[in-house]
Formats: C-alpha cells, structure tokens, sequence
C-alpha cells in the first residue's frame, strides 16, 4: 500500500471576524488550490483573533474539514490544515475547552507590553508614514533629507497593523507612503534607554512632578498602544511608538537608519489577505531597557 506523503494546507481568511468568513485552502508542497464554497460564521473570542485572523479553527464537522477529506481523496495526500501558521485541528469529541460554540479556540494572548518586530542581527524594522515629497527625498538620497524636520519629533513603529490603522492603510492626508526603516537595533536600544513613558507609570516614577520633569528632559519618547488588528479594532496587548526628538533625531538620520524601502504598493494585496504580512516575534530587549519603558517580562 502507497504511503500518503504529508502535505500542508494553507487557509486564507477574509472578511471581518465575526461577519462570517470564507475560507480558501491552498496546498503548498503540490501547488493546489482548493477553495471553500461555505460560509463559515465566526465570532472573535476573547484573546482569539489577532492581527485579524482567528488563530485556530477546530474543523470537526464543517467546511474546513470537508474541504481537507476532498483534498486528499482527490490527491492521495495527508494534509494538516493550517490557517496562516495556525493548526485548523480537529477537536476530540466532548472537548469544549478553550474556544467558542462555533468551534474558535482563543490562542494564548501576548504579554500586555511587548515589543514585537521584524528583526535580524543588526537591524530592527520600523514604520513611518509621510507626504509624497517627504517619501520620494528620503527615497532618491538613502536617508532621511528636507523636507522631513529635524526639529519636529518623529514617531516610529515597529507593528506593521499599528502603522496601518494610524495611516488609514496609506489614506489619511500627509500619510500616503508608508516606509519601512531598517533602524540599528544598536540606536533602537539606544534610544529607548534614553526615554520616559508618555503616561505617568508609579512603579517607576516617584510622583507626577518628577515623571513630567523627566518627560521634557528626555530626547525620546514611549507610548504603549493598544495592538491592532487587520480591521483596526484596538486589542488587549499593547503595542510600542517611540517619538525621537532633538538630538535622537538627527541619530536617527545620521547613523541609526540603515536603509528605507516603500512598502505603499504591498499594501492593498496585505489588506485583503492576498499578501503575508511582516513576520513580527518578540524583541530580545536588555533588561534595563525593558525595565525602563515598563515591558512586561
């Protein structure tokens, strides 16, 4: 008897959790694609979707499932559903653990205060949105040139989604062109060692007074945000901005940027689910820093 080669089966989800989804299933290793004519009715769980996409699916009656057994009866395969990296599983009879009625399980939720990034040795990635002129000279000299101002505080993400409600996706006016800013984590680490909290945090400061003092002397700033989904809708992990100014903005574009690259035209295909989105996974930050701006550890 043949034995049946493994074979992964990718899910794209579309729409809006909680409005019903529609489900393609794509087969990796033999370059199918096999769409699912149902639709599914999905409610976010708490903790359950991030970065809009529901995090796991049990299919133990239902479409995903039926579509799975029509894969490998068609193609003599075994296939492990996965939802952009996330096991569609089939649940054992009577579990109810862990997810909805309609068959969500709620992932584990990231710590309130992380910072997650895209990121290798040297350099951390991080989002900024401009006007036109502002992207296109940054763009021709490599840098950051006039018209951006040295002397106004600029503001960089590390979350792609956080950079996407902030802009309208590339919609909103002076925010048209998104780039990504591969920063040295060298000048990332610097630069938050170097700032205050926007708000007023007791376990670090002794009093209001004292913290509004630090926040006019420090040259950077951190603000932690809720994290944003596919849609916008604010979630319950938090998500780093971190403002440089005076002096941090001219090692900002003097010696900490790397290299800047238009992200504009990928955006629209990541919207609708086409495209992946940037692979983001927790930052290694030094224990100092982390302890300065209030990480959750």
């Amino acid at each position: 008897m043949r034995r049946r080669a493994p074979c992964v089966l990718l899910a794209a989800l579309h729409g809006r959790p909680g409005r019903g989804q529609r489900f393609g299933l794509a087969c990796e290793e033999h370059q199918l694609r096999y769409p699912l004519l149902h639709r599914l009715r999905v409610p976010c769980p708490p903790g359950g979707c991030r970065d809009g996409r529901v995090r796991a699916f049990s299919g133990s009656s239902g479409p995903a499932r039926v579509g799975q057994r029509r894969v490998e009866r068609r193609h003599g395969v075994n296939c492990a559903a996965v939802a952009v990296g996330i096991v569609l599983r089939r649940r054992p009879v009577g579990d109810r653990a862990g997810g909805s009625a309609c068959g969500v399980a709620a992932s584990v939720t990231p710590p309130v205060r992380q910072v997650r990034a895209s990121f290798d040795a040297e350099s951390i990635t991080v989002y900024q949105a401009f006007s036109h002129e502002i992207a296109e000279a940054a763009l021709s000299a490599g840098r950051f040139v006039a018209p951006f101002s040295l002397s106004r505080m600029t503001w960089v993400k590390p979350s792609f989604l956080w950079m996407m409600y902030r802009s309208g996706w590339a919609s909103k006016p002076g925010q048209e062109r998104v780039l990504a800013v591969r920063m040295s984590r060298a000048g990332f680490e610097e630069a938050l060692s170097e700032s205050c909290l926007s708000h007023f945090e007791p376990t670090l400061h002794a009093d209001h007074d004292t913290w509004r003092e630090q926040l006019g002397d420090c040259p950077t700033r951190v603000q932690w945000d809720p994290e944003r989904t596919l849609d916008g809708q604010p979630q319950a992990h938090r998500s780093l901005q971190l403002g440089l100014s005076g002096s941090a903005v001219a090692r900002y574009v003097t010696e900490w940027t790397r290299g800047i690259e238009d992200i504009t035209g990928t955006l629209e295909r990541r919207r609708r689910g086409l495209d992946p989105l940037p692979d983001e996974r927790p930052y290694p930050l030094p224990a100092t820093v982390a302890q300065k701006i209030a990480a959750t550890t």
